[in-house]
C-alpha cells in the first residue's frame, strides 16, 4: 500500500515569507490562515502544530510574563488552531490533531519549567479533543521527541551535545528529518488517538 500523499501548507509569521502568514498568538491571524488554506485546497485533512517557546531560567527567577508568553504559544496557540478548525473537521467527519510536544512533558527540563509545563498541557488538550471528538473520526494526538540536533537545541556547543546524545541507548540525537517523517507516518494510523507517542532514542535519565 502507498502512503497518502499531502500538499502541504507551511505558515510563517513574517510577511516576507512563502508560506501562509500566521501568528498563533493571534487569534484573527490563526482564523485567516485557515480561510486561506481552505479557500486555496477546499480541504484541510490534518494539521502538524510545532511552533514551540522556551523562556528558560529557575522558576524563581521567572515572571509571569515568561510563563505567559510560553504558554501563549506552545498551548494557547495550538487552542486557537483547533478552535477554528474543530468546526471545519466536524462538518468533514474527519481530521487529524497532530501536536509536537516534548519529552520534557512527562521527564521535566532543568531551567525551563513553563515550557515542560505547557508541553505536559498540549498532551493533556489532544486527550481532551480525542475523548470529545472522536466520535466524529477526529484524532489528535503528540510527538514527543526528545533532543534533536537542531531547532531549540541548534545553539548549543558540540560538547553539549555530546553531553546530552549519552542520555539515549543510541547514543545521538535525532535529525529534523528523523522527527518529520515520524510524524507524517502517523497521520495514516487510523486507530491512533489520544495518546502521547514518545521519540527519545531510549532516554535513559
Amino acid at each position: 500500500m502507498q502512503p497518502p500523499s499531502y500538499k502541504v501548507f507551511s505558515t510563517q509569521r513574517s510577511v516576507d515569507s512563502s508560506g501562509l502568514l500566521m501568528d498563533v498568538t493571534s487569534d484573527e491571524s490563526v482564523k485567516s490562515a485557515i480561510d486561506q488554506a481552505i479557500a486555496i485546497s477546499g480541504t484541510i485533512d490534518a494539521v502538524v502544530y510545532a511552533p514551540a517557546l522556551s523562556i528558560d531560567g529557575l522558576i524563581h527567577t521567572l515572571s509571569d510574563e515568561a510563563w505567559s508568553k510560553t504558554f501563549d504559544v506552545n498551548l494557547f496557540g495550538a487552542a486557537r488552531v483547533v478552535r477554528h478548525l474543530l468546526p471545519h473537521f466536524i462538518k468533514a467527519r474527519k481530521g487529524v490533531f497532530l501536536f509536537v510536544s516534548s519529552t520534557a512533558a512527562v521527564r521535566g527540563a532543568t531551567g525551563a519549567a513553563p515550557y515542560s509545563c505547557s508541553k505536559a498541557a498540549l498532551n493533556a488538550l489532544a486527550l481532551n479533543i480525542a475523548h470529545d471528538y472522536g466520535r466524529f473520526n477526529i484524532r489528535a494526538y503528540t510527538v514527543m521527541p526528545g533532543y534533536v540536533d537542531g531547532g531549540m537545541l541548534a545553539h548549543l556547543p558540540d560538547e553539549k551535545k555530546v553531553v546530552l546524545a549519552r542520555e539515549a541507548s543510541l547514543k545521538r540525537l535525532a535529525t529534523p528529518d528523523e522527527v518529520a517523517h515520524f510524524c507524517v507516518a502517523t497521520l495514516d494510523s487510523t486507530y491512533l488517538t489520544g495518546t502521547a507517542l514518545a521519540l527519545d532514542g531510549g532516554l535513559t535519565s
